[in-house]
């Protein structure tokens, strides 16, 4: 009978309150959040000499990367640019500064917020994108740029 008595003592009849209940639910829901990057500074990058001078460039961009280099009868160039504007207002300005330098657009593609275009002038050709920026906040774009321009 002690037995039993100590069992029954030592088997939580104490006279302290409930145990604390812990809420373990877990929610399935989950937020991704992007990162507030708009605000970061790119490191603009010079223009190569033999770069097409005629090649319009957007006020308020900056150019992240470029390149040239001679090619068979001409040159071949490479522009990256990231602007605070949207793919429309993008794609509409380099569609309009290209046609005012007098490049014939030729052919044009759009795939949700990505717009393309294939210009020529004579041999010349330039193939342009226009992204929303990867990595960076909502507002800005992404332009790349090949050009092959001949005769130079």
């Amino acid at each position: 009978m002690a037995m039993t008595l100590a069992l029954a003592t030592g088997c939580g009849n104490s006279e302290e309150g409930p145990a604390e209940v812990t809420d373990t639910l877990a929610t399935t829901d989950t937020v991704t959040m992007a990162p507030d990057t708009a605000g970061v500074d790119v490191a603009p990058v010079e223009l190569p000499v033999d770069f097409p001078p005629d090649f319009p460039i957007p006020p308020a961009s900056t150019v992240t990367s470029a390149s040239s280099a001679p090619d068979a009868g001409g040159a071949y160039s490479e522009l990256s640019i990231d602007s605070q504007a949207d793919s429309a207002e993008s794609y509409n300005w380099y569609r309009q500064a290209l046609t005012d330098a007098g490049w014939q657009v030729s052919s044009e593609g759009q795939t949700d917020d990505t717009r393309t275009l294939h210009a020529t002038q004579g041999e010349s050709y330039v193939d342009l994108t226009v992204v929303p920026h990867p990595d960076r906040g909502a507002g800005w774009v992404k332009v790349d740029a090949s050009i092959w321009t001949s005769g130079t």
